[in-house]
C-alpha cells in the first residue's frame, strides 16, 4: 500500500504523471491502485493480471495498457517544469482539505502559483459570460468587500463574471484561484492569459486543473471543472444567470457538496436575472445583497477576530513554541508538530484547542493546523 498522506518523492513524480496521462487517474482508480500496489513504479509497470486484482474497472485497464507504452516519462516531467507547476495528490498535506470532503474529488491537481492554507475558507463567484452593467457593478462591489476581509475568490477565468471577479479580487489586494478546463499551461480564453500570467507572478492568482499540461479546453471538461470550483469554496455566489445558464448547474453542484449558495436578485424583466431569482424563490439560494451580508451569513467576519487575536499573541511557554513551529501559513499535522518539538501528543492537543479558542490557530480538520493570523 502506498502512503498517500506523504508528498510523493521526486523519483515517483514521472510515474504518477505517466499513470495519469495513460489512465486518467480518477479518485476511485487512485484509491484502489494505491491500496493494492506498494509503489508508483509498480503501478506503471503492472501486468494486466495485477491490474485486474487491484479491482479497477476493465475500461480503465484497457485504456492504460494500450496507452502507457506511448507515454514518455521524461517529457511529462518537462511539461510541468516548463510551466513551473507542481502536483497535489489527494490526501497529502498540500492538497486542499475542502476538496477532500466532496464526492469524487480529483485524485491529482496541477497547480501554478503557491496555494496557501490562508486561501481557505474561500468563496466561489460565478455568473453570466454576457454580464450586464448591473452584474458588473454587483460583481465588483461584492468581491471587493470579500477580498478586503482576506477571503480568496474562486472562479473559472472565463469571460464575464468569472474574470471580473478575479480582477476585482486582485485589484483589492486579495488573492484568487482560477480553475481551468484545460492544462495549467494553456490558460483559456487566451485573451485573459497575459493578465493571468502577471497575477501568478505577483502571487495574486493560483491556477488549478486536474487535466495534464498540454490538454486543450473541451466542452466536456467544464462540468468536471465546475465541481472543483464549488468544492474548493465554502459558498458559491451566483451574480447573474439565465434559466439555462451553466451557473445554475454550479449552484446545484454546490448544494450536492453541502455548500452554501447565494444569488444576487435582479429585475423580473431581465433574462440574465431569471436564473438567480429562481434560485432565491425556490429556496435553493439565499439572496446576496452585499459582501458583508454574505460573510455574516457564513460567520466569516475576520477583522475583529484578528485584532483580538493579535492582542493575545503568545509570548512564552508551550503556546509560543507551537506558534513558532507553524511557519509560512502552511498546514501542519499534529504528528509533524510532535516530531519537530519535544511536546507530547497530549500537550499538543490540549494547547492547540486553547489556541484555536483564542483565534491563534485554525483547525483544518484531520488534526491539521495552521496559523490564523
Amino acid at each position: 500500500m502506498i502512503n498517500t498522506r506523504k508528498v510523493p518523492k521526486k523519483e515517483d513524480i514521472p510515474f504518477i504523471l505517466g499513470i495519469h496521462r495513460a489512465l486518467n487517474l480518477t479518485y476511485i482508480r487512485y484509491k484502489k491502485l494505491t491500496q493494492y500496489f506498494d509503489s508508483w513504479e509498480e503501478i506503471f509497470n503492472a501486468s494486466i493480471l495485477h491490474l485486474q486484482d487491484s479491482k479497477i474497472d476493465t475500461k480503465g485497464i484497457e485504456r492504460f495498457v494500450s496507452r502507457r507504452s506511448t507515454v514518455n516519462l521524461e517529457q511529462e516531467v518537462e511539461k510541468i517544469q516548463q510551466c513551473d507547476a507542481q502536483i497535489l495528490l489527494h490526501g497529502t498535506d498540500i492538497y486542499p482539505i475542502s476538496l477532500q470532503e466532496i464526492y469524487d474529488p480529483p485524485a491529482i491537481l496541477f497547480c501554478r502559483g503557491a496555494l496557501n492554507a490562508s486561501d481557505f475558507p474561500s468563496i466561489a463567484v460565478v455568473g453570466s459570460r454576457r454580464v450586464s452593467p448591473y452584474g458588473k457593478r454587483c460583481t465588483k462591489d461584492i468581491v471587493e468587500s470579500l477580498a478586503r476581509e482576506s477571503i480568496s475568490i474562486v472562479s473559472g477565468l472565463a469571460y464575464g463574471v468569472d474574470f471580473l471577479a478575479h480582477r476585482a479580487a486582485v485589484e483589492s489586494g486579495g488573492r484568487t484561484i482560477g480553475v481551468l478546463g484545460s492544462g495549467v499551461d494553456m490558460i483559456t480564453p487566451t485573451a485573459h492569459a497575459h493578465l493571468a500570467e502577471q497575477w501568478i507572478a505577483d502571487e495574486r492568482l493560483v491556477v488549478l486543473s486536474e487535466f495534464p499540461p498540454g490538454t486543450q479546453a473541451r466542452a466536456e471538461h467544464f462540468p468536471q471543472r465546475n465541481r472543483i470550483i464549488t468544492g474548493l469554496a465554502k459558498a458559491t455566489v451566483v451574480i447573474e444567470a439565465a434559466m439555462k445558464s451553466g451557473s445554475l448547474i454550479s449552484a446545484n453542484l454546490a448544494l450536492e457538496q453541502d455548500r452554501e449558495v447565494f444569488a444576487v436578485p435582479g429585475s423580473i424583466y431581465a433574462p440574465n436575472s431569471e436564473g438567480c431569482n429562481h434560485l432565491i424563490t425556490q429556496n435553493i439560494a439565499a439572496p446576496a445583497i452585499s459582501g458583508g451580508q454574505i460573510l455574516r451569513n457564513l460567520g466569516l467576519e475576520r477583522q475583529e477576530k484578528h485584532q483580538q487575536a493579535k492582542q493575545t499573541l503568545p509570548k512564552t511557554g508551550i503556546e509560543s513554541e507551537i506558534f513558532s513551529l507553524l511557519q509560512d501559513n502552511q498546514p501542519y499535522h499534529i504528528d509533524d508538530l510532535s516530531r519537530t518539538s519535544k511536546l507530547s501528543h497530549q500537550q499538543l492537543t490540549s494547547t492547540l484547542i486553547l489556541m484555536e479558542m483564542k483565534g491563534l490557530v485554525k483547525n483544518l480538520g484531520l488534526q491539521t493546523y495552521v496559523r490564523n493570523i
